[in-house]
């Protein structure tokens, strides 16, 4: 039985207080559902209204049908559900990606300057990304980007990072770290990190940041700095309506 528990931030944070909830919950109105060992969320994002669920995957499963048959999420564009989670429609479009975060200070590097990028950067931050990230989310334009970070060699841009966090998220958040191939296996990823996790923590304390799931290169990166604290996502699109 599915039960709406809330209609404020603050009561779903009485429930379940981590970076990944207050990370996706930071900007206005949030109501809460919960049915067995699943609560999930809805709420507005970037993109539209989204929901999200936590627990176990077939419980996450069946929170989902409870709250589409009760017409609470009629208005979600996006979910974000534990991977393996059965979907009472089939999906129109998925992403598998893993949320991790870390709450302590990262330790200092010996890298080489990060530099603060302008909108004249972004036609090689989108070369960039063309070549060693190519499904970012984080985009020069995008809404979901408050600035973008990178390094530079002998005048041309080689790496490049996103500040993704949210006004009021009290998480910092970034993604789309990328290298250009000629450059990689430098330390230019983890240099990048460090510095735009140094600058988040200064601001915000806990500092989160997205992996696409298939780069396990950049998941190991990610664990050896300190990001070791996982949320599994799938995020998907629904089909309109069910088969006939």
């Amino acid at each position: 039985m599915v039960r709406r528990i809330s209609d404020g931030r603050e009561a779903l944070l009485a429930r379940v207080d981590n970076p990944y909830v207050r990370a996706m919950t930071s900007r206005g109105t949030v109501t809460a559902y919960l049915s067995g060992g699943a609560l999930g969320w809805s709420g507005p994002g970037i993109w539209g209204r989204v929901a999200s669920i936590v627990g176990p995957a077939d419980e996450a499963g069946a929170l989902l049908s409870a709250v589409r048959d009760a017409g609470w999420v009629d208005d979600v564009a996006w979910y974000h559900l534990p991977p393996g989670t059965p979907t009472p429609v089939p999906v129109a479009d998925v992403f598998d990606w893993k949320f991790k975060w870390s709450t302590a200070p990262p330790a200092p590097g010996d890298g080489p300057d990060v530099d603060l990028l302008t909108e004249n950067d972004h036609p090689e931050v989108n070369r960039i990304l063309d070549a060693a990230l190519p499904d970012s989310a984080a985009r020069p334009g995008s809404r979901n980007v408050r600035a973008w970070y990178g390094i530079h060699r002998d005048g041309r841009l080689i790496a490049c990072a996103a500040d993704q966090s949210r006004t009021g998220a009290e998480v910092g958040f970034f993604g789309g770290v990328a290298v250009d191939p000629a450059y990689q296996g430098r330390g230019l990823g983890t240099a990048l990190t460090l510095a735009l996790a140094a600058r988040l923590h200064a601001e915000f304390g806990p500092v989160a940041l997205a992996v696409m799931g298939d780069n396990p290169r950049a998941i190991g990166l990610y664990d050896r700095l300190g990001f070791a604290a996982t949320v599994p996502r799938l995020t998907v699109r629904l089909t309109p309506e069910a088969p006939a």
